[in-house]
C-alpha cells in the first residue's frame, strides 16, 4: 500500500472517537485494505446507545446501497459461467415483466441487464410495494417484484441514468430464475464461499441479534429495514468480511492468490464515461486525474462507504450506525487520499 500506513492509522485512531461524539455516531468500523490483505481494522463505539455491546470485527452492519456492488459481482459471476449475458433482455428470463411507456408500448422489451446495472433502464426508483419509501406495510419478495409491473418508464430505455432500486432488485430476481436458487443462497455459494465471507440477507434476524449494529436517526433508533430489497440494499456484512470484499475488488476478482472472477468483468464495472458517473453497480469519481470506483449506502439509520483504487493499491471501507451525518463519506475520502 502506498504511503506511511502506520502514520495514517495512528491519526485515524486519534481522530475518530472525538468526531463520533461530535456527530452523534454510536458505532463505527473502518478497514484499510491493500492487495496484500487487510492492513487495519478499527472498531469504535457501540452497537446502539445502550452501550451494552461494543462494535467489533464481527458486528453485522447493513450495507444499504453498497449492496448494489455485491449484486453486480453476483451477476458477473453468472455471466462468467455462461448462464446469462449483459445485453440479454430482462423479458427473456422474466416474460411476465411489463411496464407502461409513453415512448412506445414495447419499450420495456428493450431493457437489458446492462441497463438495469447502470440505472439506465428508465424504471422508477422504487416498486409500489416494499420500496424504501413505502408505508411499511409488509409484503413478500415476490409481491415486491410483481409491484414493479404496471409502473411507467421515466424515460426511453437507455436514454440517460436515474437511480433505481427497483432495477437492481430485478437483477436479483432474474438471477433466481436463471440459477434456480433463492438469491441469498446463490450469492453465498457463488461469491461468499469463495471469498470466505458470510452475506446475511434476513434483515429481521439481523436486527434481532444483540451483536448487530442498530440504525439511528439522530438520537432515535431507526425502525428495522424491510427485508425485501435483496438486490438494492439489504446485504449485511461485518467489517472483517467487508474488507475481504474490498480486497477482492482491488485484486480485480482474485482472493488469496486464486481467481474467482476474471479481471475483465471487474473492469467492466467501472465503465462510466470520461467525466465519471455510474458504471455497472459502481460509482466512478474522477478527481485530479484519478479514477475512484466506490459505492455509498445509507438508509434505516445506517450508512456505509466503500472505495477501491487498484492503480494505487488502496481500499477503504466504513460502516456506521448513524445515518444523519456526513462524516463517513468525509472519513473515507480523506483516508483514501492519505493512502
Amino acid at each position: 500500500m502506498v504511503g506511511n500506513v502506520e502514520t495514517v492509522i495512528e491519526d485515524l485512531r486519534n481522530e475518530i472517537p472525538s468526531r463520533m461524539k461530535k456527530e452523534g455516531i454510536p458505532g463505527l468500523a473502518i478497514a484499510l485494505v491493500s492487495k496484500g490483505g487487510t492492513d487495519w481494522l478499527g472498531c469504535f463505539g457501540h452497537t446502539d446507545r445502550s452501550k451494552r455491546k461494543s462494535v467489533d470485527r464481527d458486528t453485522l452492519f447493513s450495507l444499504q446501497s453498497t449492496t448494489k456492488t455485491v449484486t453486480t459481482v453476483a451477476f458477473m459471476l453468472a455471466v462468467q459461467e455462461g448462464l446469462v449475458g449483459l445485453d440479454d433482455a430482462l423479458v427473456d428470463c422474466y416474460p411476465e415483466f411489463s411496464v407502461s411507456s409513453r415512448f412506445g408500448e414495447d419499450q420495456y422489451r428493450e431493457i437489458t441487464f446492462r441497463h438495469l446495472l447502470s440505472h439506465s433502464s428508465g424504471l422508477a426508483r422504487e416498486g409500489r410495494l416494499g420500496g424504501v419509501f413505502e408505508d411499511g406495510s409488509p409484503c413478500t419478495w415476490e409481491e415486491h417484484i410483481r409491484s414493479i409491473n404496471g409502473s411507467w418508464l421515466k424515460f426511453p430505455v437507455g436514454g440517460h441514468q436515474s437511480y433505481s432500486n427497483a432495477g437492481m432488485d430485478m437483477v436479483a430476481f432474474a438471477l433466481e430464475r436463471i440459477t434456480g436458487k433463492p438469491y441469498p443462497e446463490y450469492v453465498q455459494g457463488a461469491l461468499g464461499d469463495p471469498l470466505g465471507v458470510t452475506f446475511h440477507y434476513v434483515t429481521t434476524e439481523v436486527c434481532g441479534d444483540l451483536d448487530s449494529a442498530k440504525g439511528h436517526l439522530g438520537e432515535s433508533m431507526s425502525a428495522c429495514a424491510t427485508p425485501v430489497g435483496l438486490g438494492c440494499g439489504h446485504a449485511h456484512l461485518s467489517i472483517e468480511d467487508q474488507a475481504r470484499f474490498v480486497g477482492f475488488l482491488l485484486n480485480l476478482g482474485a482472493v488469496d492468490g486464486g481467481r474467482v472472477l476474471e479481471a475483465e468483468y471487474v473492469e467492466m464495472m467501472r465503465s462510466a464515461d470520461r467525466e465519471g458517473g455510474y458504471g455497472l453497480g459502481t460509482f466512478v469519481a474522477r478527481e485530479r486525474g484519478l479514477e475512484l470506483p466506490h459505492h455509498p449506502g445509507g438508509g434505516f439509520g445506517l450508512a456505509s462507504e466503500m472505495y477501491w483504487v487498484p492503480d494505487y493499491d488502496a481500499g477503504v471501507a466504513i460502516l456506521c450506525n448513524q445515518e444523519y451525518q456526513g462524516y463517513g463519506k468525509e472519513l473515507a475520502k480523506r483516508a483514501l487520499r492519505r493512502l
